[in-house]
């Protein structure tokens, strides 16, 4: 169980930093790739819901994970270093999936 304890904790970071990152002004290199203010509160809100649920120990719902891809695509992202790290963590959300679905434990942290 110390393993998934340890992908959880990964995965709660990684949301935690996309978190910190969107609450930033968008850099000129963002908005290249298609972010704008719409598309970053729309996103800033899936993370801090992500988030929450992650705490409070799941459940990851099946649109966390392959729905993200069609949202930013949605939204007019195309690559780009916050695109890269959105697929960072849906990639582990996929391995976290299977934890919180059979009840693993919530993650607090200091941050959430």
């Amino acid at each position: 169980m110390a393993i998934d304890k340890v992908k959880l904790l990964s995965l709660v970071q990684a949301v935690d930093n996309m978190i910190e990152r969107l609450s930033d002004t968008l850099l000129p290199s963002d908005q290249r790739h298609g972010w704008d203010e719409k598309g970053q509160a729309a996103m800033l809100g899936y993370y801090r819901d992500l988030r929450t649920r992650l705490g409070s120990g799941g459940p990851v719902k099946s649109s966390d994970i392959y729905g993200l891809g069609r949202g930013l695509n949605d939204l007019g992202v195309q690559g780009g270093e916050l695109s890269d790290y959105a697929c960072m963590i849906c990639e582990e959300l996929k391995d976290a999936k299977c934890l919180l679905e059979k009840g693993g434990a919530a993650v607090k942290s200091d941050a959430g």
